[in-house]
């Protein structure tokens, strides 16, 4: 904190205090849930000044989607199912550009949030939106098979669906 707080404007800061505040954050208990979304909000704060300041920083957009990720599922825990849907969404369009990377990472977040999105579709009887982000993962299933956590997060998706929509 204190090398931002000696330049607020340099990317470099805002990306290591972002992945910092990420790192704590998920050491943070459940039982500690509004301390966790308050460190993960100032995460993602930090994170995309540093996007803002350094477009190309792939780490800090990596970071970023993790974060997004890790607060919906924190505010789904508190009961705040629309704001867990938005941030899901923002992940995915993080990530989303940078699935041509080949990083493992980045395709387990984008297969991560794409699984949660069709699981809420599915508990919304929205099947068709949920199938459209199956489809979205099966469109970037190249770059998915090259990554065993990706692949098991993409077939939990997909069954998820197709037993929702009856296809067995």
């Amino acid at each position: 904190r204190k090398l931002y707080e000696a330049d607020k404007t340099d990317a470099r800061a805002s990306s290591d205090l972002g992945i910092a505040l990420n790192r704590l954050a998920h050491r943070v208990p459940h039982s500690q849930n509004a301390r966790r979304q308050a460190l993960l909000r100032e995460t993602i704060q930090f994170l995309q000044q540093a996007i803002q300041r350094n477009p190309k920083s792939a780490l800090s957009k990596v970071y970023l989607a993790n974060s997004q990720i890790f607060l919906a599922d924190a505010v789904q825990s508190s009961g705040d199912r629309q704001s867990a849907k938005r941030l899901w969404q923002q992940s995915m369009l993080v990530a989303e550009p940078l699935l041509e990377s080949g990083q493992g990472v980045v395709m387990e977040l984008y297969a991560l949030a794409c699984r949660k999105l069709s699981v809420v579709a599915i508990e919304e009887g929205d099947f068709h939106k949920a199938a459209e982000l199956v489809a979205k993962l099966e469109a970037t299933m190249p770059a998915i098979a090259k990554s065993t956590n990706a692949r098991a997060k993409f077939s939990a998706a997909q069954v998820e669906v197709q037993f929702a929509v009856g296809r067995f």
